[in-house]
């Protein structure tokens, strides 16, 4: 939805379908249907950069409602196109609002790479909340508050993701480096014991194996 908002208002794809007769009917309907997509794909991003299923259950089936429902919102446009609209603009409201909580919920319980993921979200978020300033004539409209705002938002966000998916790959390298030294440990330790144990079973035998040797030389 990003890529087509861009290149929509650039000109590029008018002039790439400027021959197909139906396109701006159809370019009009995919511009929205690409912000549920959108949206549908950013959830589940966040369900697993945060394993939200393991630690927020509760939060979690909120966020698999937010995909659902942007999944009828992508049918109910070729329906209604008034309702899905309206509804868009309700669950992208929504959406925004919950994941700054969970981003907050996430820096507050020390998820490794929460604070890279909420920065990146919000620099995002600027270059929306910059055009939509821009269409309610609050900012003023030129190449960089309603070309590049968006662009620039994404630039910022998927380089802080990055960060925070190299952070969440260095977490789990450490812990898992961690629970491999607890094994090792854990399997010297048995085999000490295991060792003390079969020494202290071949002393008992050889007591006993004298105790009868004597009971025999008595004998």
């Amino acid at each position: 939805s990003a890529f087509y908002f861009t290149s929509s208002n650039s000109g590029y794809l008018l002039s790439l379908f400027s021959k197909i007769d139906n396109f701006p009917v159809w370019a009009s309907k995919f511009e929205y249907i690409g912000s549920a997509l959108g949206n549908i794909a950013y959830f589940l991003f966040v369900q697993s950069l945060m394993s939200t299923k393991v630690r927020y259950p509760k939060l979690n089936k909120i966020l698999n409602i937010l995909v659902l429902l942007n999944a009828i919102i992508c049918v109910l446009f070729y329906i209604f196109f008034e309702a899905a609209f309206a509804l868009l603009l309700l669950v992208t409201i929504i959406g925004f609002v919950f994941i700054l909580v969970l981003g907050i919920r996430c820096i507050k319980d020390k998820i490794p790479s929460a604070d890279y993921f909420l920065v990146g979200y919000l620099i995002n978020m600027m270059g929306v909340i910059c055009i939509i300033l821009v269409l309610t004539g609050v900012l003023p409209k030129n190449e960089f508050t309603f070309e590049f705002s968006v662009p620039l938002g994404l630039l910022g966000e998927v380089m802080l993701f990055a960060f925070a998916l190299a952070n969440m790959i260095n977490v789990l390298r450490k812990d898992n480096e961690e629970k491999q030294k607890k094994n090792i440990k854990q399997l010297l330790e048995n085999q000490e014991l295991q060792t003390k144990e079969n020494r202290e079973l071949e002393q008992k035998v050889a007591e006993r194996t004298n105790e009868l040797n004597r009971s025999l030389n008595q004998l």
